[in-house]
C-alpha cells in the first residue's frame, strides 16, 4: 500500500459514511494511519515509525484478513470505527508533530500544536501570541518507569516542564512537599530567577510524559514578549498596556483580503477609563453602518465590564467623551472640530447601540442603562440643531429609544411564578424578572408553615420581616435558615438574595432565631421517593419522546439565561445585588435535579426492571446526543455513574455489551485528561443550538477568575477579561439559531418533565445501593 493513496482512500470512507457536516484534513487522516501504526496494524516496510504521506513510502498489513466470506460491515459499523480512530488520533498527531525539530513542523502542524496547547490547564494565561510562539519550540520528553529522575535539587535549570500524562513528586530536602499532575507545570521559577533548582522531581507514575521547553526558547519568548509590549503612560504612570499580535481580535480588522494575517494590538491592561477610551478612538470608527460584524475587543469589553467598571461608571465616561471639546489651534481648524466632535458624539452611540443590541433585556433591566439612552437621546435632540451631520447619529439613537420602549413592555408585564412551593410552574417565566415571584415555603421552629409570596429579588432580611406578620412573637431577631436533606444547614446572610431558587433539591426554608437553629433537622419526606411511593414516568413515555421533552424545556431554561448571570455566579454574587443569577439557578438546579433522578431510578427499580431502566436512561442519553442536549447526556452519565449505581455488579453484568459500550462511549466523553478535552473537541464539531454542560463551563470560569488577578498595580488585567469574554462567547454562540417555533408541541409529557422527584441524601442512596447488593464483585463484561 502506499502512503498517499492509502490517505485518500481513508477520506473517501470518511465523507461517504460520516454522518456529521465535519470533515478531516490529509494530516488528520495521517494520524489515523499512524494509530494503526503505532499498534502494530500495519507497518512500514523498511520499519519506520512516522506515517508518511508520500507516494513513495510503502506499508503492509500486519495481520492478514481473516474470515472473507464474512458478510461485509454496514455503513454504521464502519462509521463507528472511523469516529473511534477519529477522536484518538489527535493525540497522535500532537505527539508525533512535538517530536520533530521546530524547523520540520509546516504552517499546518504548528496550529496543530497550538490548537492542543490551548487545552493545557498551565497555559491557560498565556495570550495567543505566547502560545503561538510555543508551537515552534515545545518538545517531548517521556518516562517510561515510575520513579524516575526528571531533575535534582541545586542542579542548573535548563527546560521548563508541562505535565500532559502522568504525574511527578516534588521532593524538596528528601520530604515529598506535592504531587504535580496532568495540566501542571514546574521548574519555570529556575528559569526566570536564573537560580538552580529548588526541589527534586521524580515521576510519580509510569509513562509519564512531558512537554518541555529550553532556557534559550524561554527567555527568547520573554524578551519577545517584552519587545511587542507598548505601555502608555500618564504623568509617569502606565495607563494601558498595548500588546502587538500578529492574529487580531477584532472583526473589523479581518476585511483585508491581501493577507490573512494583520497587525493589531490587544489590550493586555490598564485604567478602566482608558481601555474604555481605547475601544471608542480605535474600534467603533472600523464598525460597518449595519454592526454585522462586532469588533471582539468592543464584544470582550461589553461582556465583561461588569467585573472591572460598573454600568454607573462607564455610563458617566461616556457622557464626559459625548461632550470632548476639540482642541482648536487656529480659526482654519473650526470645521475640523467641528466634525471631531460629531465623531465623538457617533462613537458614543453607536458604542451604547452595540452594547443595549448584545445585552437586549438585561441592558434595559438596569436603571442606569435604562435612564442614560432617555437622557443620551435628549442630548441628541439638541446637538441635532446647532451641528451638522447628526442625521446618521439620530437614526442609531432612534433605533436604541425604540428597542427601549419594546423591551419596557416586556418588563412591564404582569409578576409570573416561578416557583409554586418548590414546583416549577407550568410556563417559567422566559427569562425571570426581578419583579417575578416564588410561592415559598416558610417553616418554623415547631415544623408548622405557611406559604409566602415572595419576590426573587427580595433580601434574606426582608423576606425573615415578610415572615414576622405571620409570626406570634415579634421583636427578637430572626435568621433565616435552609435545612438540607442530609441535616446540613444553611444560615442566610441579611443581604443574600434570589434564596428561592438557590435552595438544594428537597431543602426546607426555616426563618428562626438563633437559639432555635440546633434543633432544626431535616423532615421525613426530605428523604425523596421510597420503593413503595414511588411512580416513575418512565414506564408512561417512550426514551425518544422522553429524550425530545427533555430538550425542548432545557433549550427554554438555556434561552432564558444570560452570559452575564456567569459572571455574576463567579465573580461573587455579593458584588452584584441588583443583578441576580436567577435563570442560571434554574438551569444548575435543573441538571442536578436530573443526575439525581437517573440514580433515584436504578435504586428504586424493581429487581425485574431494574436493568430495562438502566437500558433505557442509557438510550435517552444517546437520544439527547442526537439532539445535542449536553445537559441530559452529563447528567444521566454523572447519575448512572455514581457510586450507588456504578457498584451494582450483577445489574451491569446483565447489559448487553452493545449498550455497556454505548455507555463507556459516553463515559469517555467525561474524561477529565487534558482539561476535558473530548469534551470540548465534541463541543468544537457540535452544531448551534445546542445545551452545553454548564457545570464545566463555571469551572472553567472559577479556574480563570482564581488563577489571575482581576487587577495589577491598579491595572485591570485584561488579559483574565479576554479569557472571560471568550467563554461568555461561546455560551451565547451555542444559544445561536434557536429556533421559537418548537417550544411546546407535547405539553402533557413536558409537565411531567419538569419536577423530577429524586433523592440527593448521599447516605440515603448508599443505603439503598447496599440493599440491593450486599457485597461488591468485579464488574466483567465481554464485548462482543
Amino acid at each position: 500500500m502506499i502512503g498517499a493513496e492509502m490517505i485518500d482512500w481513508l477520506l473517501t470512507l470518511f465523507v461517504s459514511t460520516s454522518t456529521t457536516s465535519s470533515s478531516l484534513s490529509r494530516i488528520q487522516m495521517s494520524a489515523i494511519w499512524q494509530v494503526l501504526l503505532n499498534n502494530g496494524m500495519i507497518a512500514h516496510i523498511d520499519g519506520e515509525h512516522e506515517f508518511m504521506d508520500k507516494t513513495n513510502s510503502y506499508y503492509r498489513w500486519v495481520q492478514p484478513y481473516r474470515n472473507r466470506n464474512k458478510v461485509a460491515p454496514t455503513i454504521e459499523e464502519v462509521s463507528k470505527s472511523t469516529a473511534l480512530l477519529s477522536s484518538i488520533a489527535p493525540e497522535t498527531l500532537f505527539l508525533m508533530i512535538v517530536s520533530k525539530p521546530g524547523f520540520e513542523r509546516s504552517p499546518e502542524e504548528l496550529e496543530v500544536v497550538y490548537e492542543e496547547l490551548t487545552f493545557i490547564k498551565a497555559l491557560s494565561h498565556l495570550s495567543t501570541m505566547v502560545k503561538r510562539q510555543l508551537a515552534n519550540f515545545v518538545k517531548v520528553e517521556q518516562y517510561i518507569h515510575a520513579g524516575s529522575v526528571v531533575f535534582r535539587q541545586r542542579e542548573i535549570g535548563v527546560y521548563w516542564y508541562i505535565v500532559l500524562k502522568g504525574a511527578v513528586e516534588v521532593n524538596v530536602n528528601g520530604k515529598v512537599v506535592c504531587i504535580l499532575r496532568e495540566g501542571d507545570d514546574f521548574g519555570k521559577l529556575a528559569l526566570v530567577n536564573d537560580l538552580p533548582r529548588a526541589a527534586t522531581i521524580v515521576t510519580y507514575e509510569d509513562d509519564s510524559i512531558f512537554l518541555v521547553v529550553d532556557k534559550h526558547h524561554f527567555n527568547q519568548i520573554l524578551h519577545q514578549v517584552e519587545a511587542n509590549t507598548v505601555r502608555l503612560k500618564d504623568y509617569g504612570e502606565d495607563v494601558l498596556v498595548l500588546e502587538k499580535v500578529d492574529i487580531p481580535r477584532g472583526a473589523a480588522l479581518e476585511n483585508s483580503n491581501s493577507c490573512n494575517f494583520n497587525c493589531g494590538y490587544s489590550v493586555m491592561a490598564g485604567k478602566a477609563e482608558k481601555i474604555l477610551e481605547y475601544v471608542l478612538e480605535t474600534r467603533i470608527d472600523a464598525l460597518s453602518d449595519d454592526i454585522s460584524e462586532i469588533d471582539l475587543f468592543v464584544e470582550d469589553f461589553i461582556l465583561t465590564h461588569d467585573a472591572f467598571m460598573p454600568a454607573n461608571t462607564v455610563c458617566n465616561f461616556l457622557k464626559s467623551y459625548y461632550f470632548r471639546t476639540p482642541y482648536r489651534a487656529t480659526r482654519d481648524s473650526i470645521t475640523d472640530s467641528c466634525t471631531e466632535e460629531v465623531r465623538c458624539k457617533k462613537r458614543v452611540v453607536q458604542f451604547v447601540y452595540i452594547w443595549c443590541s448584545m445585552l437586549k433585556i438585561n441592558f434595559f433591566l438596569n436603571p442606569v442603562t435604562n435612564s442614560f439612552v432617555e437622557e443620551l437621546f435628549c442630548h441628541v435632540i439638541d446637538d441635532r440643531k446647532r451641528l451638522g451631520g447628526m442625521e446618521e447619529i439620530m437614526t442609531r439613537i432612534g433605533a436604541i429609544r425604540t428597542s427601549r420602549e419594546n423591551m419596557q413592555l416586556v418588563l412591564a408585564r404582569h409578576p409570573a411564578i416561578v416557583l409554586d412551593c418548590g414546583v416549577l410552574s407550568a410556563r417559567t417565566p422566559c427569562p425571570i424578572l426581578p419583579s417575578d415571584v416564588c410561592n415559598q415555603i416558610i417553616y418554623l421552629a415547631d415544623t408548622t408553615c405557611f406559604v409566602l409570596p415572595i419576590r426573587v429579588d427580595k433580601t434574606a432580611e426582608e423576606i425573615c420581616e415578610l415572615s414576622r406578620r405571620r409570626m406570634s412573637f415579634s421583636a427578637e431577631p430572626l435568621k433565616l435558615v435552609e435545612v438540607k436533606s442530609n441535616g446540613e444547614k444553611l444560615i442566610f446572610s441579611p443581604t443574600d438574595r434570589a434564596i428561592p431558587t438557590v435552595l438544594s433539591l428537597n431543602s426546607k426554608l426555616y426563618v428562626v432565631n438563633r437559639e432555635e437553629i440546633p434543633m432544626l433537622v431535616p423532615m421525613e419526606d426530605q428523604n425523596g421517593p421510597t420503593p413503595t411511593t414511588h411512580s416513575s414516568i418512565l414506564h408512561l413515555i417512550d426514551s425518544q419522546e422522553l429524550a425530545h421533552q427533555l430538550f425542548l424545556f432545557h433549550l427554554q431554561l438555556l434561552r432564558a439565561t444570560d452570559s452575564n448571570e456567569l459572571l455574576y455566579q463567579v465573580i461573587g454574587r455579593e458584588s452584584f445585588p441588583q443583578s441576580m443569577p436567577f435563570n442560571l439557578d434554574l438551569l444548575v438546579r435543573r441538571f442536578n435535579e436530573v443526575q439525581h433522578w437517573s440514580t433515584t431510578e436504578i435504586l428504586l427499580a424493581t429487581e425485574d426492571n431494574r436493568v430495562e431502566i438502566l437500558k433505557k436512561f442509557i438510550h435517552i442519553a444517546t437520544i439527547a446526543r442526537e439532539y445535542r442536549d449536553l445537559l441530559t447526556v452529563f447528567a444521566i452519565t454523572l447519575g448512572l455513574s455514581h457510586t450507588s449505581v456504578s457498584r451494582l455488579t450483577l445489574t451491569w453484568n446483565k447489559l448487553p455489551p452493545a449498550t455497556f459500550k454505548t455507555f463507556s462511549e459516553l463515559e469517555n466523553l467525561l474524561d477529565p485528561t487534558r482539561n476535558h478535552r473530548m469534551y470540548r473537541l465534541l463541543v468544537s464539531k457540535i452544531a448551534t443550538p445546542y445545551i452545553p454542560f454548564v457545570p464545566l463551563i463555571l469551572k472553567d470560569l472559577m479556574f480563570i477568575h482564581q488563577g489571575n488577578k482581576s487587577f495589577y498595580n491598579g491595572l485591570v488585567n485584561f488579559e483574565k477579561m479576554h479569557m472571560f469574554a471568550k467563554i461568555f462567547r461561546n455560551f451565547r454562540q451555542c444559544k445561536s439559531h434557536m429556533n421559537d417555533t418548537t417550544d411546546h408541541q407535547y405539553v402533557e409529557p413536558q409537565s411531567l418533565i419538569r419536577n423530577l422527584r429524586v433523592i440527593d441524601n448521599q447516605k440515603i442512596l448508599i443505603q439503598l445501593s447496599y440493599g440491593i447488593e450486599p457485597k461488591t464483585a468485579k464488574r466483567t463484561v465481554v464485548f462482543q
